[in-house]
């Protein structure tokens, strides 16, 4: 009998962790359990992208209504869900879900997973948040840490050791003879010149800043560099002044939020990620599956992912002169390029691909119920 999975995370767009739930729905997770996954909702309507793609797969979406951010009214309406669907085990993705799957354990007795993705420290509110969530998980029955980086930040091998599980993140399998929208078209960078792409969301953490200076660097020694933000969030407008004052604003160009962000890989030449803290690097991963070599920062699950010298380069985080520097050793390189990508494309199918990661989840699953939870 397949197990009927009660998923729940508090996300409108398609962030690291929602596209982790939607590829393990993607390849084979929808046909090898039957899942229920629930978003949460308050305010005015807005795009739900991430509701979208849920629905999109064939997957049942609910959902749980707020007045504010911390509402008690959501427990009672997901325990009405819960007990309707006949649940059979709780999964929960960030704090806010942590504490709502531990409420409907101790009303149910049912097993709860909880995934740890990684935490921001943006403002002192989500400090707080971030302390409390290291709290929450260990009364899961499983904590899963999407990278060894995270499950040491965590400090609970002593308490909860036996409970943990490292599973890392994977990325989508790339078809060939897939189409693609033309990037460069789009926003009238030549043919000559190279695309170095950073994809993700524009807050504090990404180190997106230390790009812009890096990058200021590097179009001084190269001017065929044009780079692609890809993303939005709380730093936008200081991303764009910065940009503005260096006269950057025709090299360095934000693309937005974009709910698929294949294109842009498929048109980048490198790709870069900048970040002052990880959990597990999907952007990375989905770099390497599209044959890109990496430039990032030597933080958190990054060199599990990116291998310094073979698939990418690793740098120390907020060092701007390193950064250019690993970048032009790839801008001036073809070659390099080449080889750094073709490895790091055989290393993303062969250590994070998608199908084992659905098979190493499902695995979870039926060790779980096996022992009675």
């Amino acid at each position: 009998m397949k197990p009927r999975i009660f998923i729940t995370i508090d996300t409108y767009d398609i962030g690291g962790a929602g596209r982790c739930i939607l590829q393990f729905l993607k390849y084979g997770g929808r046909d090898e359990c039957i899942p229920l996954v629930a978003g949460y909702w308050r305010g005015a309507e807005r795009p739900w992208p991430f509701r979208d793609a849920v629905k999109a797969l064939g997957v049942r979406f609910e959902v749980l209504r707020q007045r504010h951010g911390f509402d008690p009214a959501v427990i009672p309406a997901a325990l009405r869900l819960v007990r309707e669907s006949r649940i059979d085990i709780l999964e929960s993705h960030g704090y806010k879900s942590h504490i709502l799957c531990l409420a409907l354990k101790k009303r149910t007795g049912l097993p709860w997973i909880a995934y740890v993705h990684g935490w921001t420290a943006e403002d002192l509110k989500v400090q707080v948040y971030n302390r409390i969530d290291k709290f929450i998980v260990r009364f899961a029955d499983r904590i899963i840490p999407v990278s060894e980086a995270l499950r040491q930040k965590l400090h609970l091998e002593d308490k909860a050791g036996h409970k943990m599980t490292t599973l890392t993140n994977a990325a989508d399998l790339v078809e060939p003879g897939l189409a693609y929208k033309d990037i460069r078209g789009l926003f009238g960078i030549g043919p000559d010149q190279l695309v170095v792409a950073v994809v993700g969301r524009l807050s504090p953490e990404k180190g997106h800043r230390y790009f812009v200076e890096a990058f200021e660097l590097l179009s001084k020694r190269d001017d065929r560099v044009t780079a692609i933000l890809v993303g939005d969030g709380q730093e936008r407008r200081n991303l764009e002044r910065m940009i503005s004052d260096k006269g950057l604003a025709s090299k360095i160009l934000l693309a937005g939020y974009q709910d698929d962000v294949s294109s842009f890989y498929h048109a980048s030449d490198i790709v870069c990620m900048p970040s002052l803290a990880e959990g597990m690097p999907v952007a990375a991963l989905e770099a390497m599956m599209f044959g890109k070599p990496v430039v990032a920062s030597r933080v958190g699950g990054v060199p599990e992912v990116v291998i310094d010298g073979g698939t990418g380069r690793l740098v120390e985080p907020a060092d701007p002169a390193a950064l250019a520097e690993a970048l032009e050793s790839f801008v001036e390189n073809p070659d390099k390029r080449s080889a750094f990508g073709k490895a790091g494309k055989a290393r993303a199918e062969r250590d994070f691909n998608p199908i084992a990661r659905v098979d190493k989840i499902m695995n979870v699953y039926v060790d779980l119920l096996a022992q009675g939870h």
